[in-house]
This record gives structure tokens, C-alpha cells and sequence, in this order.
């Protein structure tokens, strides 16, 4: 995490890479069973990392997981993901320290993980990493439980894809301080908005996730390094600098046209904002795609503030080729890198914009405290049905921990 950020804040820490210029070696994969090994649509999940003295290398590091449906017993079931994948098993996941300290508590995660997909990933990760997690090119076309009677399907999600928190924002390796004995807790949707049914197939009569395990890539530190990290986090503590989500939600009506949107969350550095909208019913039914976004009714006008007595600042932004002017792709933001028209109509209707300011590129943030909030103004013509409008922020944690203790700080 960037000094320059959090001393502007008047909140000062001093950043140790916990892995900086250590030789690292993989050493094995440790499998970690979860509390339950079978889980219904609607209950939590809940699993611990007992990792004991390794680090931890979150992008070698997976959830794996069948998931069984069962539909009529005469017909074809033909269902998948729809647009997402199998991220959309769980609306919400809360991330404990050892020393019970709530780390993060992010909602709608699901809808937040495959609009961020949409625009950081490209279409090799798609074929590949994303087709292990359940995404699909053709979704309408190519269901993946299409046999009748009761089916399972494999699906393997990296731990650094799971949570903002598991990727870190410098760090490569999770210390041993910090990933030992995590807990995570997820919640599990209803199997009407996590799955996709085609048109025709029979409704899902039960659904179950069962072989549910971590399997955690640990590293050993060479050269004495663990000495080192292990004085360090006595001594001064460990810092782990991370992203968490933000989500603020709004039904508007087919007729509301006019629509004023406030995201009340106090932080220190934030890093975009993301805006996407779906139909009222879709979390209500399978045959609706709860992770297709719909293009926002013709002729939107959007402005985005933030807001303080100091610094006011307001953009307007027109939907089209405009948008480019600030919507910045949340992958590459950090490069410079600004998106292309092409690519925004393709991402599946995500508005995206980056809150930075010139002072340190690669972590960068308009500065959100008690006194700011962002707003978002939003004019449409009339549609033809209610939507769900999502605001999503995604903001910068800072985690301070020693060999017992832990804080933190947003």
C-alpha cells in the first residue's frame, strides 16, 4: 500500500512486504476439507485454513467442489450457469482473522465477480481458468448438466479469484500470519439465481454441493526468510494490503427516469466504481439470467460526483463512445490503458469508472472519508420493465497482524 495515500489521510503505516527479494519454493498441495462435506442451495459453507508454518500462494490455490442437480426424472434438465459462473454459488462471504477480527463482509460478491470478469480477463483466461470455473462462450446454447435424473459437475475456483482479499495488491505470497488458520464463511444462493435453466427444460426439484475442499499450494521460505518475517511480525507486525467490495442496490420502476444513487461508505482510498443493471425478477426465477446485465434504456445520462465541501467534482458522462472519456478498464487502469468502444458493448453492459488521481499510479485513489461519498445521477427514457441498478465500489484495506493480534483499516 502506497505511504502517500494513507499519510494525505493522515493515517500512516510503514509497508512490509512480508516476501520482498526471498527465494521461494512450492512445496506441496495441502487438501482442506470444508466443515460439511454437503451443502444445500441456501445454507452457508464454511471451511478454515490450517496452513501451519507456510505461506501461501493464492493464484496455485483452489476451491473444488461438485455441484448436483436433479430435475424431472423424464426430461433433459439443460442448465448452466448463464452468463456467470460457478461464482454465482454464493451471494455474500465473510473472511475472519485467527484472531476473530472481521476482515471483510461483502455482499452480492456473485454479481461484483462477474462484472469485474467481464473487464479484467481476457478470452484465453476465459477458455481456460474461467472454463474450469464454469464459464461458458455460448451459454444459451451449451448447457452443462444435460442428461436426466441426478448430475454432477466438477468445478475448481482459485483462491485469488474468490476474494480481493486473497490476491493482495503487492504481495505475491500470503504469509503464514495472516492465512493461517483463516475461516471463511459462504453464503449459498437459491438455486434461482445461481443457475440457468434453458427454455422448456424442467424446473430444478434439488440441489446439493458436495465434494467440497481447499486445495491450498503452501511455500516454504528459503535463506532463513522465515526468521526474518517471523521477527518482523513480532516485532513491527505485517502489513497486507488488499481490495474489498461495496455494493449498494435500487429497484427503479419501468417509468422512473430520473434516479439519484449515494454510495454511503466511508474509506480511504477507492479504486472504481462499477454500474450494471438486471431485471427485477432475476434473482426469482431460473429461466432469466441473473449475471446477463442489460444495456441501460436508450438515451442514458449519467453523472458521477464526488463530494466534499474541499473538492467537488462532478463528470457527466453520455452513454456510447463518450463513456471512454473516463471508464478505463479496471484490469489495465493501472497501465493507462483506456478501454475501446468495441469492448464496452461486448462486457456485458459494465460502466465503469476509475477514481484515481496522479499521485501514485499503480495505487491511486480518490480519497473517500466521513465528509465524501460518491453520487450517481441516472437519466433514461422509459423502459419496458422494472430494473435492479448496482453500484459497486471497490475500495483499498490495509490488514495489520503480529503472531496473535490483528487490525484493521479502510
Amino acid at each position: 500500500m502506497s505511504e502517500t495515500i494513507y499519510s494525505k489521510n493522515r493515517i500512516l503505516y510503514k509497508y512490509n512486504n512480508a516476501n520482498e527479494s526471498v527465494k521461494t519454493v512450492p512445496t506441496d498441495i495441502l487438501q482442506m476439507p470444508f466443515d460439511d462435506q454437503t451443502y444445500e442451495f441456501g445454507s452457508t459453507m464454511t471451511a478454515s485454513f490450517s496452513t501451519g508454518e507456510f505461506f501461501v500462494d493464492p493464484n496455485k490455490s483452489y476451491i473444488a467442489l461438485e455441484v448436483e442437480l436433479q430435475g424431472d426424472d423424464f426430461n433433459n434438465l439443460n442448465a448452466n450457469w448463464g452468463y456467470g459462473s460457478a461464482n454465482n454459488l454464493w451471494n455474500s462471504i465473510r473472511i475472519y482473522h485467527k484472531s476473530g477480527t472481521l476482515i471483510s463482509q461483502a455482499q452480492n460478491i456473485d454479481l461484483w465477480k462477474k462484472a469485474n470478469d467481464v473487464l479484467s480477463k481476457d478470452a484465453f483466461w476465459f477458455s481456460t481458468v474461467g472454463f474450469v470455473a464454469g464459464y461458458r462462450d455460448t451459454p444459451s446454447t451449451t448447457p452443462i448438466w444435460t442428461e436426466i435424473g441426478p448430475q454432477k459437475r466438477s468445478f475448481k475456483i482459485k483462491l485469488c479469484d474468490l476474494h480481493p482479499f486473497f490476491k493482495g495488491k503487492d504481495q505475491k505470497l500470503i504469509p503464514k500470519e495472516i492465512i493461517n488458520d483463516l475461516r471463511i464463511e459462504l453464503d449459498i444462493n437459491t438455486a434461482t439465481r445461481a443457475i440457468k435453466t434453458v427454455e422448456g427444460s424442467p424446473s430444478i426439484t434439488r440441489g446439493t454441493i458436495t465434494k467440497c475442499n481447499l486445495q491450498v499450494a503452501v511455500v516454504e521460505l528459503m535463506d532463513e526468510a522465515q526468521d526474518v518475517v517471523s521477527d518482523m511480525a513480532n516485532k513491527k507486525g505485517l502489513n497486507w494490503s488488499f481490495g474489498d467490495v461495496f455494493i449498494t442496490t435500487k429497484q427503479i420502476s419501468a417509468t422512473e427516469n430520473a434516479i439519484n444513487m449515494s454510495l454511503d461508505k466511508a474509506v480511504s482510498a477507492a479504486q472504481n466504481v462499477m454500474t450494471f443493471c438486471r431485471p427485477s425478477n432475476a434473482d426469482t426465477s431460473t429461466t432469466v439470467d441473473s449475471y446477463q446485465f442489460q444495456k441501460m434504456s436508450g438515451g442514458i445520462k449519467w453523472n458521477y460526483r464526488i463530494n466534499n465541501q474541499l473538492y467537488p467534482y462532478k463528470r457527466a458522462v453520455g452513454d456510447g463512445f463518450d463513456t471512454y472519456t473516463t471508464a478505463i478498464d479496471c484490469y489495465e487502469w493501472n497501465y493507462g490503458h483506456n478501454m475501446t468502444y468495441t469492448e464496452f458493448e461486448d462486457n456485458n453492459h459494465v460502466y465503469l469508472t476509475c477514481l484515481k488521481t496522479d499521485d501514485h499510479i499503480e495505487s491511486s485513489g480518490e480519497y473517500l472519508n466521513a465528509n465524501k461519498k460518491v453520487e450517481l445521477e441516472l437519466n433514461k427514457t422509459t423502459s419496458t420493465s422494472d430494473r435492479l441498478v448496482h453500484v459497486a465500489l471497490k475500495y483499498d484495506k490495509l490488514l495489520n497482524v503480529n503472531t496473535i493480534n490483528s487490525r484493521l483499516d479502510e
